[in-house]
């Protein structure tokens, strides 16, 4: 009962902004219906209409009782109210899973929250038998997903204040554009547009429909993951496909900060920048002992050898999903490279999930800090220096602390995922992927998977998409109350 009260004085300081979403997820299932339209899939189309227009109705009427909210949100409401979100979102996402694909909730309920977190693992076993426009809200949530629903919201309503920059920092942003978070998230979004346009039109010029174009580089540049095919990426056999979708992905997993400054012409900063030095480092490297690794245990021929390295690494460290090949065939040693990249992730500020570029590079910085204080004499001062920038032992500390909760969260979730029969390999890379928000699958994921599994794989989605930090903060407010 406190709980309920507890969610229920929360509702009403944050009426107003769950409005706002919820005319933001009205949005979002009318594009599919105008989909659904075009390919005369007319259930379909009225299922996505009539959803769009009750959550509209229901978000025009909590912005309208809340308009003369004035509560300023603290940093701690603003990150319960992100946590709080990113379960709602989800479950009102269901929705068209649930009365278009016959899909059971629990089974709704992964997909719409493996799509708003740019995920891409999938409860279908053959998406090519799904109409159209359900593939496209697939595609759509993770495109909304991979920047942020709560981003989104910012970018069309809400006006400058201290509410507005600390929702946006609630959902793990923190890299600044524009002297205001309004015009930052409209840089964002503009970039991103950019990059999803220049996308299809390069997919549809490899050789793909134009329809699978569109999707896959709306999930490409979400780094989520959800294909229209079966085998993935696979399914074209077409190295001039592969090599547009490892672009994008790269794009994906570069932070919206470096391409401002590359879109503007800076290209010294770009190569310059630490997170784009080790990005491409860890590529060639990983790629690289992959490649040597397939060639020396099996018959495959060294270019296909060295392609399907490539798009896998990339894949994984870019938190995208994609694939070529049948992971479920590889071996340990290639599936424990790829887990390797999944954890550390892309970019800060980017699509991309997981630890990220910076923080691995202050944890592999500060190991070189301790050796030289350790040789140096006592009293001597050490400043941490990472890509050219000095960081203060607190923030080292920082990024020591998040990615050691990362490493717990995702130790208890592999653990759990070992009860249910899996080997502890398979359990870790399924559980690195949904906590890094990736995708990539060896076959755990399917509708057959035990209700355990299925909550274990959602609650990792989502704490990987809000950096833990909202979460816990989430937990404790309700502990506290229960």
């Amino acid at each position: 009962m406190e709980l309920l009260i507890l969610i229920l004085e929360h509702l009403k300081v944050y009426t107003r902004y769950c409005g706002i979403l919820l005319i933001v997820v009205g949005v979002v299932f009318f594009i599919p219906g105008v989909v659904a339209s075009f390919f005369n899939e007319s259930f379909e189309m009225n299922t996505f209409f009539m959803l769009a227009g009750l959550v509209e109705a229901a978000g025009f009427t909590l912005f309208y009782v809340g308009r003369d909210v004035k509560y300023e949100l603290t940093v701690v409401d603003a990150m319960f109210f992100s946590a709080f979100v990113w379960l709602l979102i989800p479950l009102i996402g269901s929705l068209p899973f649930l009365l278009i694909s016959k899909l059971g909730f629990l089974e709704s309920y992964f997909e719409a929250m493996s799509g708003f977190t740019a995920t891409g693992l999938t409860m279908f076993s053959d998406v090519e038998s799904l109409p159209k426009s359900l593939l496209f809200l697939r595609s759509l949530t993770e495109w909304v997903g991979g920047v942020g629903v709560i981003v989104l919201m910012l970018a069309i309503i809400i006006h400058p204040s201290m509410a507005a920059a600390r929702l946006y920092i609630s959902e793990a942003r923190a890299e600044k554009l524009e002297p205001t978070v309004r015009g930052t998230v409209r840089e964002i979004w503009w970039i991103y547009l950019l990059y999803t346009g220049i996308g299809s039109c390069l997919l549809y010029f490899a050789g793909i429909p134009l329809f699978d174009a569109i999707n896959h580089s709306m999930t490409a540049i979400a780094t989520g993951g959800f294909s229209v095919k079966n085998n993935s990426i696979g399914a074209y056999n077409n190295l001039s496909v592969e090599v547009v979708v490892m672009f994008l992905m790269i794009l994906g997993m570069t932070s919206f900060a470096v391409h401002h400054k590359l879109l503007r012409g800076h290209l010294r900063e770009f190569f310059h920048n630490i997170e784009v030095k080790l990005m491409f480092s860890l590529i060639l490297i990983f790629s690289t002992t992959v490649f040597l690794n397939l060639t020396m245990k099996s018959d495959i021929a060294s270019p296909l050898a060295l392609r399907e390295s490539f798009f896998q690494c990339i894949s994984a460290l870019s938190g995208t999903g994609f694939s070529t090949v049948n992971l479920a065939a590889l071996d340990d040693f290639t599936k424990a490279l790829l887990i390797m990249l999944m954890i550390i992730g892309g970019g800060y500020g980017s699509t991309s999930s997981a630890i990220k570029l910076i923080r691995t590079a202050i944890v592999l910085g500060s190991f070189r800090w301790f050796i030289r204080k350790m040789r140096s004499p006592r009293g001597a001062i050490i400043p941490v220096k990472v890509g050219g920038k000095v960081y203060e032992e607190s923030e080292v500390i920082e990024v020591a602390l998040f990615t050691l909760l990362y490493l717990t969260f995702l130790g208890v979730g592999s653990i759990l995922m070992t009860l249910l029969g899996f080997s502890f390999i398979n359990s870790l890379f399924e559980v690195a992927s949904a906590q890094g928000n990736v995708g990539l699958s060896v076959g755990i994921v399917s509708p057959n998977l035990h209700i355990l599994g299925k909550v274990v794989l959602i609650i990792e989605m989502w704490v990987g998409r809000l950096e833990i930090l909202p979460v816990i903060m989430f937990l404790q407010k309700i502990v506290r109350k229960a």
